[in-house]
């Protein structure tokens, strides 16, 4: 049962997030009065993506490097930054993304020797890569300075308890979107005048994938898949559309043009959170081909917009809310034939088919809001504080040491 947050009052949380985009920004907002939050952001500025800023006033935030990133500061001064934005927010427990960048190290070996708790959030999955059996050892030493973990659903749950951490201190709720933004948006853009697909020179029916242009993302097989599916189709093949960008990018336009599909599939490049909405309003179904990967935020988006859903069974979100034919289909992302066969199963359906998988996709997604986060969050925090710190080892405070020197 959860308890209730009003036994551990306006204890303040400190979290830490490389960079506040959108979709913190909406976790952020979802934290109770009960909990005094302040927002520790490395950088202004994304090392992923050009997501703008979007921390609003309302949010406490301190930021570490106001200009450029923090991979400019050797680890002397990095170190000097946390340890004074610690020292003078004098949180009661810390929140750290992960456990693999400079910043978070940092934070986890301050909190160790100031006696502060920590949480770890995670949505790493066991079967994301080869696991290496010296570097799951150094992990699970790092993490036994943490008191408590926030994760995606049941498959990151059994990857932290693989590292040692109880199962009574790992909570859910880290992968969330603001749902209502994307529902309100996309039933606005649907019962308006205005056709956006028609405004920006989109087909009448296509599948929409929005991604960065990199490897994990498996595009080279989406598009092998989609020219099977475009040839295989009676009917006249619904478009593809590629909404992103990034360093694979050229190599994306010259498959595109080998597989003869020009005409067919379209990169209207980068688009910002406030433009997203607009593609799911035009698109027919959503497709997330990755390889690899935790979660797949977009896929509750597309679920929040009531837009049927084709997903990868590699994807931590296709594991924990699709149920295969019911609310969405999932398909094997190294198989091109199994990609393509998704596709044409998806655009064969009747249009009220469709309709019926999509709103099924709705209603599953209205438990996985940033209330989702908050509860998964506050719950976390307050185990960590009725725990007290981790009292670590000695060697646990080396490695943190360490690796907070090597780390990106």
């Amino acid at each position: 049962m959860r308890e209730s947050s009003s036994e551990v009052p306006r204890k303040r949380i400190l979290i830490v997030f490389d960079f506040i985009g959108p979709y913190h920004a909406a976790r952020l907002r979802s934290i109770s009065p009960n909990f005094e939050l302040v927002a520790l952001e490395c950088s202004t500025v994304s090392r992923d993506t050009n997501w703008l800023n979007s921390c609003e006033s309302n949010i406490q935030k301190r930021t570490l490097v106001s200009q450029g990133d923090v991979t400019q500061f050797g680890f002397a001064e990095l170190k000097s930054r946390v340890k004074q934005a610690l020292t003078e927010l004098k949180p009661d427990v810390v929140v750290v993304a992960g456990w693999a960048d400079r910043v978070s190290l940092s934070v986890l070996k301050w909190s160790l020797a100031h006696r502060v708790p920590a949480v770890v959030m995670s949505e790493s999955q066991a079967d994301d890569c080869r696991r290496n059996p010296i570097t799951e050892w150094v992990k699970s030493k790092i993490l036994e300075s943490c008191s408590a973990g926030l994760v995606g659903g049941q498959t990151h749950r059994a990857y932290l308890e693989s590292l040692g951490m109880r199962s009574d201190s790992i909570f859910l709720g880290y992968d969330a979107v603001d749902n209502d933004y994307f529902t309100r948006c996309v039933d606005e853009i649907r019962s308006s005048n205005i056709d956006f697909g028609v405004a920006h020179e989109l087909p009448k029916k296509f599948f929409l994938a929005t991604c960065r242009f990199i490897e994990k993302k498996n595009l080279i097989r989406l598009l092998e898949a989609y020219a099977e599916y475009a040839k295989s189709s009676v009917d006249s093949p619904w478009h593809l559309v590629l909404l992103g960008d990034g360093d694979l990018r050229a190599t994306i336009e010259c498959k595109i043009a080998e597989l003869q599909l020009s005409s067919m599939v379209h990169l209207p490049g980068f688009a910002q959170y406030s433009q997203i909405p607009k593609y799911y309003a035009a698109a027919s179904a959503l497709i997330h081909a990755s390889t690899v990967e935790q979660w797949g935020l977009v896929v509750n988006e597309a679920m929040a917009s009531r837009l049927p859903v084709l997903v990868s069974e590699r994807c931590g979100s296709a594991r924990e809310l699709i149920q295969p034919n019911i609310n969405g289909l999932i398909f094997n992302p190294l198989d091109v034939g199994a990609i393509s066969d998704s596709m044409i199963q998806m655009a064969s359906m009747s249009e009220s088919a469709r309709k019926k998988i999509a709103e099924e996709g709705h209603r599953t997604i209205q438990a996985w809001g940033p209330g989702r986060f908050q509860l998964g969050l506050e719950d976390a925090c307050g185990k960590a504080i009725q725990k007290g710190p981790s009292r670590g080892s000695l060697l646990s405070s080396f490695l943190l040491s360490l690796y907070s020197r090597i780390s990106n």
